[in-house]
């Protein structure tokens, strides 16, 4: 997440179900939207994100609708750059910026399955690379892995901005002392009790980073790759920081609110965890698809682990690698994503196996997600919900 976005936003609730009432529905929820019904709503949704893309200028957005545990529909409106007319498509990539954070959580989760590390135990015993400075932890308040996904592990620093291509490019050691001038943020340390509150930490999800690496030998791209993209099919996605060439053709690129690109294309995040993904809204409803077969006992993780996944954590809005408001049919899991230039937006229904992703390349994209979602519900009998809690 960026500076830019957490400074405006520390806890957001998006008002959605404000009019998505019970009574709105005339289908049972669960069942399998398709044919004409589904056909209107790829119609709805991309309407609204055709109007809202002219208004708000974003250039590109791109989106994937999960129904019946797959993904039943995608595609990706506009161009990469503005001004060009080089088309984005179903394969165009995008930054996933905080969504990484549920790649991150899914990783750790396969590690747990693997008995390398466990959600419950305090982490600095197996942090070999760098070890947690005296802080607000301790003995009875240990910092867990639980809680590190969680946001209640107590740790500071919100979000990153990203580094300007050119820039010299700091080790995840490095990001987590500080270092200056390489490192752009503040030194990561525990502020307040762990299990105290629920405070947003992209600096959590780089310490979980590091344990991920210690406790394996593995770099932590390699480590998504073999545990969550490959297994889940997420061929369009990878953690290259900064971005390898043979990505680039493919590549949407960063622009502002104006709508004009922003300098270098886009911001390289070696903070990989929190939000170094390069993916696709395709991709990204595979990985909604897999969470939410978990959940129902048939997935490519154990059951037990993508419910811990959607439970609450400390008793507060946030789950593993996502937040997490309601329950049953209406349970839902969501997670938005803001970058320098990209923003983005997952939701889904574990129980019924719905959602739907989104993924835009301008800092006008986060205005195109209420109408979109709501349209989406509308079309596809969404079960009826609160409203979502995102941070």
């Amino acid at each position: 997440m960026s500076l830019q976005a957490s400074s405006r936003r520390e806890f957001v609730c998006v008002a959605l179900g404000a009019g998505v009432a019970a009574s709105a529905w005339s289908a049972p929820t669960g069942g399998c939207v398709e044919g004409a019904d589904l056909e209107n709503a790829k119609r709805e949704v991309e309407t609204v994100l055709e109007s809202g893309m002219n208004g708000w200028k974003v250039p590109s957005a791109g989106y994937a609708i999960v129904e019946c545990g797959q993904v039943a529909a995608a595609r990706s409106l506009g161009v990469l750059r503005a001004g060009t007319n080089r088309v984005a498509n179903a394969g165009t990539l995008y930054q996933a910026a905080s969504i990484s954070k549920t790649v991150a959580a899914l990783t750790a989760l396969k590690l747990v399955e693997e008995g390398k590390v466990t959600l419950d135990e305090g982490v600095s015993p197996k942090l070999k690379s760098w070890h947690l400075p005296p802080g607000q932890q301790s003995a009875q308040y240990p910092v867990t892995l639980r809680r590190l996904l969680g946001m209640t592990a107590g740790v500071n620093v919100h979000g990153f901005a990203g580094y300007p291509a050119g820039a010299p490019i700091p080790t995840l050691v490095q990001i987590l002392e500080g270092v200056k001038p390489t490192v752009n943020s503040e030194p990561i340390r525990i502020d307040s009790r762990p299990g105290s509150k629920e405070e947003y930490s992209g600096g959590g999800y780089e310490i979980a980073e590091l344990l991920m690496e210690d406790v394996t030998g593995e770099r932590f791209a390699e480590l998504a790759k073999r545990l969550v993209f490959d297994p889940l099919a997420m061929k369009d996605s990878n953690m290259s920081q900064p971005l390898a060439p043979e990505y680039v053709p493919r590549t949407s690129e960063g622009h502002n609110e104006a709508g004009k690109p922003i300098a270098g294309r886009w911001h390289t995040y070696p903070e990989r965890a929190a939000a170094g993904v390069w993916t696709s809204p395709s991709d990204l409803a595979r990985m909604t698809a897999g969470i939410s077969a978990s959940y129902l006992g048939r997935g490519f993780l154990k059951r037990e682990l993508a419910v811990e996944m959607m439970a609450q954590v400390d008793g507060f809005n946030y789950g593993l690698g996502g937040a997490v408001l309601g329950s049953g049919k209406s349970l839902t899991f969501n997670k938005v994503g803001d970058n320098d230039g990209y923003h983005c937006f997952l939701m889904m229904f574990p129980e019924t196996g719905q959602g739907i992703t989104m993924m835009t390349n301008s800092d006008g994209g986060t205005k195109l997600f209420a109408p979109a979602v709501r349209a989406a519900a509308k079309a596809l009998h969404w079960p009826p919900y609160r409203g979502l809690a995102e941070i």
